[in-house]
């Protein structure tokens, strides 16, 4: 019975760590990067960047 409890609990944490990561990942890609100054960019956001380039 303990393995089987010590593998459920196992289980879950590796599920958490999963959506975690997904959710680091996600914060990253959609928040982060698009409004971050780049560099290469003339330091403004890339979403600055492109709209510059439309208009």
């Amino acid at each position: 019975m303990n393995d089987h409890r010590r593998d459920h609990a196992i289980a879950l944490m590796c599920r958490v760590l999963r959506v975690a990561r997904a959710d680091v990942f996600d914060y990253i890609e959609r928040f982060y990067n698009p409004r971050r100054r780049h560099s290469k960019l003339g330091y403004i956001s890339p979403m600055e960047f492109e709209a510059r380039a439309i208009a």
